[in-house]
């Protein structure tokens, strides 16, 4: 970056209360920061001390490229990060002309043919997952399943598996949970083929006016996968706001494959049927990262406070080090970008609850805590 272009502000975390739910001790919360803004190229970089290391981002895709066009076939390489294992080989996913952050995204269910259409990602095993995706219904507003009565109201049945994470297994007890599934009557699980790992999550955080963000921390019990591990499970809308969900339970059970570990990700896992010709289901901006750093990470929110954001942007990690983070915001307008605040997130999931203002005067200092 241009130094000469650059806009500074300056955070000095002098407190970091960490209260997480975790029978794992944290390691040293983030120390001394300073943050520069190029506003132009959309870019930040964060100095200190205790960054630790950055994430494993198997996948950023925000699909949108000079040469994304509605209708049209996804490549499988996506836009920012990494690329898809393969595509349902019937039905090929396809550009909307409706995006999130751009001009596009991906239309995941076809109304008028009632194709589904689904992403696979592979990967090496791994016992911790974060992953972050926008979801829409489009035009009517009915909900995926067989037995939908009316727009604007959850199908009867068990229709929609949202992203489902699994291991590669298939015998019938295969690790997987989809994050999440509807079972019927409006009623929201993290569970799987192989039994249910959260139960009664709500759907208070169903949007149907709005773009839906919903991100998920999935990690096991490093020393013994199958004692009680720990689920993040967030979400986000113009209308129902943030909110944050912590679940201690056993992300692995005894049965199944002797080696505990999820080696794939399906975006949707499965959606029974949308009873309207004109619904159709999309998805936007979405974000995989595996491994012991997976739940690191930089977003911009659009309020002082995360907990009164209505909008939450993944940053673009270029490097990260234990003393410097450089990242860009491909999914932020530049108008935008200047009202923002910075949120970074350590790899045992805690976040600054306040954030820190990308316009400050450098004689400013605040002593931000986590409670």
């Amino acid at each position: 970056m241009n130094s000469n272009r650059l806009l500074h502000t300056q955070a000095l975390y002098l407190a970091f209360l960490l209260t997480l739910q975790t029978s794992d001790a944290t390691s040293a919360p983030p120390d001394n920061l300073r943050v520069m803004t190029d506003f132009d190229r959309k870019e930040i970089l964060v100095s200190g001390s205790n960054l630790g290391e950055g994430p494993n981002i198997l996948l950023y895709d925000t699909f949108d490229t000079s040469s994304s066009v509605a209708g049209e076939q996804l490549p499988k390489k996506a836009s920012l990060i990494g690329e898809w294992t393969e595509f349902n080989q019937y039905y090929l996913p396809m550009f909307s002309d409706y995006g999130r952050s751009g001009s596009h995204s991906f239309e995941a269910f076809d109304g008028e043919t009632q194709e589904t259409r689904i992403l696979h990602l592979r990967f090496d095993g791994t016992q911790e997952v974060f992953v972050s995706y926008w979801v829409y219904l489009q035009g009517p507003d009915y909900f995926p399943g067989d037995f939908t009565s009316a727009p604007r109201t959850f199908s009867d049945d068990s229709s929609f598996k949202m992203l489902w994470l699994f291991d590669s297994d298939v015998r019938g007890y295969s690790s997987d949970v989809s994050l999440p599934t509807h079972v019927g009557g409006g009623r929201f699980h993290l569970s799987g083929n192989d039994g249910n790992l959260v139960t009664k999550i709500g759907n208070n955080w169903w949007s149907w006016d709005h773009w839906m963000r919903l991100s998920f921390w999935v990690k096991a019990d490093p020393e013994n996968p199958t004692a009680p591990g720990i689920i993040h499970f967030d979400t986000l809308s113009k209308d129902k706001g943030y909110q944050e969900r912590i679940y201690n339970v056993s992300i692995f059970d005894e049965d199944g494959p002797a080696t505990k570990q999820f080696r794939e990700i399906t975006v949707p896992g499965w959606v029974r049927s949308i009873q309207n010709s004109s619904t159709n289901l999309l998805y936007d901006d979405i974000y995989v990262s595996t491994g012991p750093n997976a739940a690191a990470r930089v977003e911009l929110g659009n309020a002082a406070s995360l907990g009164e954001v209505t909008q939450l942007e993944l940053l673009k990690i270029e490097s990260w080090s234990e003393t410097s983070i450089r990242a860009t915001a491909p999914t932020v307008n530049k108008e935008d970008f200047k009202n923002l605040y910075l949120y970074i997130t350590t790899k045992d999931g805690v976040t600054n609850e306040k954030g820190i203002p990308l316009i400050t005067p450098p004689a400013q200092i605040e002593n931000i805590e986590v409670d």
